[in-house]
């Protein structure tokens, strides 16, 4: 087991996080997240524990103010929408969306190098200097096993 970090090595490692997610990965993880809390709410309501499959809850997530700020950096972004996911790995994640005043999600289409950049709906047209992953974050630090403070 590896041993856990302290919290300023916490933080530096926060720091150095590009937290970037690509779309098609970000849709699944909410997807499986969605399916399994739909599974789990059927199950309590019919009286029977959680499933064992139940990931373990962390007390915090956490992502650095440089990729949160890029997402509300986005042209036309009014506010940042927090979807819950799981990753590959079944760990519970949070994925970070910025979106328009429209409630649009700002969100990029999936890029062929084949293929010049186009708007999907719901999406802008890429630069051709920009990264076809931008505009979601995901890989947050999870507390456990990071350090976090108390509950506010």
């Amino acid at each position: 087991m590896p041993k856990k970090p302290t919290k300023a090595e916490a933080v530096r490692l926060l720091q150095a996080k590009s937290h970037r997610i690509d779309l098609a990965k970000a849709r699944k993880m909410a997807k499986k997240y969605q399916k399994f809390a739909k599974a789990l709410a059927a199950s309590v309501a019919a009286g029977a524990p959680a499933p064992a499959d139940t990931p373990p809850l962390p007390n915090a997530y956490q992502f650095n103010k440089k990729g949160v700020l890029k997402l509300l950096k986005e042209t036309g972004a009014v506010g940042l929408r927090i979807y819950p996911g799981l990753d590959d790995e079944g760990q519970m994640t949070l994925l970070l969306v910025a979106f328009d005043e429209q409630g649009e999600n700002i969100t990029y289409p999936p890029v062929s190098p084949a293929v010049a950049p186009k708007a999907a709906k719901g999406s802008k047209a890429l630069k051709a200097d920009e990264d076809p992953d931008e505009g979601v974050l995901d890989d947050t630090q999870r507390c456990p096993p990071y350090p976090a403070p108390p509950t506010p």
